[in-house]
């Protein structure tokens, strides 16, 4: 079946849990890319690396939760000694796991998969924004192309413009829509994804127990470019923010993201609660907002709204974790694009 979104997912607890809790057919449509990130940092702790066992531990992960499932396997955010990279490809070799090629990049994955006797059925080349208004990007494209000895059929091309949370889309649309038509002119490639991320990288503004809506461009941004080249397809960052922040990350307040049609709705609670009340106080109060509003799905439509909904009843389970929070709302994110993505196909 021809895939219809890609979401692009750091390989972290909460996401790789939101891709196993997948309806099977919401996976049928879903081919992830998956970006293997640089461990987590703690303040006043040792630089942690990517030695051999966060690698394992991060590699059997993915692999648990994709199941059988193909996906694209982004390395180019961590750095990876060639032993790394052997102990990835043998583990990966009998699932079909395709590598993405950062072209700002020397080093890729793909050389070190032929190496050691992995052959992809497919490979995912990554081009950034600037690629756009650069003339000799296709003579670039076929440079490359040539040196992995591939056919064009074989390559996934993703244009990852990032974070466009902040940009004017109507003046965006008319650069992307020319380049693609350029692409489309002048290669046989297997799927062109144009992807892009729209939610903020703080919710700072945010204030506690109310609805905040920010616009999801990067929806608005593809339903535009896709009228003037309808070949394309979607990949987003879901509820997550693109841009790449380093060093110690911040724990904030509980809060829920939820993706309507065109918007996502924020709720989010206090950093301190002057009550003593536990977390699970606070995501309680929090689902509750969601039910009440007029957008909510309803418990049957993905795992995490199930889980939502778990959390209004009386006597409810445990409500989770930051992790178990950011999968639920990529479930639900998912499900709802790919719904989406059906209605316009």
């Amino acid at each position: 079946m021809k895939k219809l979104y890609f979401p692009i997912l750091k390989a972290k607890v909460g996401e790789l849990t939101a891709i196993k809790e997948l309806s099977d057919d919401i996976r049928t449509s879903v081919l992830p890319i998956l970006q293997l990130p640089e461990p987590n940092q703690s303040f006043n702790k040792p630089l942690r690396t990517a030695d051999s066992k966060y690698v394992s531990d991060r590699i059997k992960a993915i692999k648990k939760s994709v199941k059988k499932m193909p996906f694209i396997l982004d390395t180019s955010l961590i750095a990876l000694e060639p032993e790394l990279e052997r102990l990835i490809i043998c583990y990966f070799s009998d699932i079909d796991f395709y590598p993405l090629i950062d072209i700002s990049q020397s080093r890729n994955i793909y050389q070190a998969c032929l190496k050691h006797g992995y052959t992809p059925k497919k490979i995912c080349l990554k081009l950034s924004g600037y690629y756009i208004s650069d003339i000799n990007t296709p003579i670039l494209l076929r440079q490359i192309i040539d040196s992995l000895g591939c056919e064009e059929t074989d390559i996934i091309l993703l244009l990852d413009l990032e974070d466009i949370s902040a940009v004017e889309i109507n003046e965006l649309a008319a650069p992307v829509s020319s380049f693609f038509t350029t692409i489309n002119n002048e290669f046989n490639f297997n799927t062109i994804i144009l992807g892009t991320g729209a939610f903020p990288s703080s919710l700072a503004g945010v204030l506690p127990w109310q609805y905040y809506y920010y616009q999801r461009r990067d929806w608005k941004l593809y339903k535009m470019v896709s009228r003037e080249v309808p070949d394309i397809q979607f990949g987003d960052y879901t509820i997550n923010a693109a841009a790449i922040t380093n060093g110690p990350s911040f724990r904030g307040p509980s809060s829920i993201r939820y993706t309507l049609d065109d918007n996502f709705v924020v709720v989010k609670g206090i950093l301190t609660d002057p009550l003593g009340q536990p977390p699970s106080a606070q995501h309680i109060k929090l689902s509750k907002l969601i039910v009440q509003n007029a957008a909510y799905k309803g418990l049957n439509y993905s795992w995490g709204d199930k889980h939502i909904h778990r959390c209004t009843q009386p006597l409810q389970p445990n409500t989770g974790n930051h992790s178990t929070w950011r999968a639920v709302g990529t479930s639900h994110h998912v499900t709802l694009v790919v719904e989406a993505l059906s209605k316009l196909a």
